[in-house]
């Protein structure tokens, strides 16, 4: 069975991907998705740790329901920047960057530990992600801050990028994450969430380009044109008004195409 985007798969090989969700970012009485259903749909759970989002109550919750279902917990720290859910770009110098990422991590950590679970993976959140797909300084702070506070660790992120090229210098194991839910541009980046159409709110499409990227690695961009698009995992965003939709087509979608949905190895 293969988990690595299926890579060289024979024709006696099942296809397999992790499916990943962000969950825990509620706050107070600001509501941000519903982590008692998202949770179970997914193999990966990426759990806010009270910088953009998250409190101890919401986390607690959100790492109660992975554990009860089996569901891998990973650490989704972002820019202390509730305001703006982390999606702005702070300017941090590299030690403010690591001293947040470490308080993230520590939040987390400890609620989990309380769960007796176990941290698998950090996977960046918002303008952190995207700052570290295109800037190796910052994700070199994040990698050497998750490794320094837990070694196993693996990291989460787009394929191809620096924060890819940094993990595999520093030889820590990168999941390489595809998007049901986001539209894709020519060099395989996302699209910008202010552009018209960025966010796919259709649980038929995002099915549908879930299904694409786990089989034949692509992505449709236009009628005409494809993008290769690789991933070992593929996101739904929790914070979507469809959410629990798109997840639901999502996994029914790769489920109906024979592939196996399953925490990446």
């Amino acid at each position: 069975m293969k988990n690595q985007a299926n890579d060289n798969l024979t024709d006696n090989d099942v296809y397999s991907v992790d499916l990943n969700c962000d969950v825990g970012e509620s706050t107070g009485s600001q509501i941000v998705g519903n982590d008692q259903v998202l949770i179970p749909l997914v193999s990966s759970a990426n759990i806010a740790c009270g910088g953009h989002g998250g409190d101890q109550e919401h986390v607690a919750r959100a790492v109660q329901i992975a554990i009860e279902h089996g569901v891998t917990i990973g650490a989704h720290p972002g820019y202390p920047d509730r305001e703006n859910f982390g999606r702005q770009a702070m300017e941090l110098s590299s030690q403010q960057l690591a001293d947040t990422l470490r308080q993230q991590l520590e939040f987390l950590a400890g609620i989990v530990s309380r769960f007796r679970g176990e941290i698998k993976y950090v996977k960046p959140h918002g303008a952190l992600y995207h700052r570290c797909n295109v800037d190796s300084a910052t994700a070199r702070v994040v990698v050497e801050v998750s490794q320094a506070f837990d070694p196993s660790l693996s990291m989460m992120g787009q394929a191809g990028t620096e924060f890819q090229r940094i993990c595999d210098q520093m030889n820590v194991h990168f999941i390489r994450e595809a998007f049901a839910d986001r539209r894709y541009l020519q060099n395989g980046s996302l699209m910008a969430r202010n552009q018209p159409g960025a966010v796919i709110s259709d649980p038929k499409a995002a099915g549908l380009q879930a299904v694409s990227i786990v089989l034949q690695a692509t992505v449709a961009i236009d009628f005409n044109h494809d993008v290769e698009v690789i991933g070992d995992s593929i996101c739904v965003h929790g914070d979507s008004p469809s959410a629990a939709e798109i997840l639901r087509s999502t996994r029914d979608s790769l489920i109906q195409a024979g592939v196996m949905i399953e925490p990446s190895k």
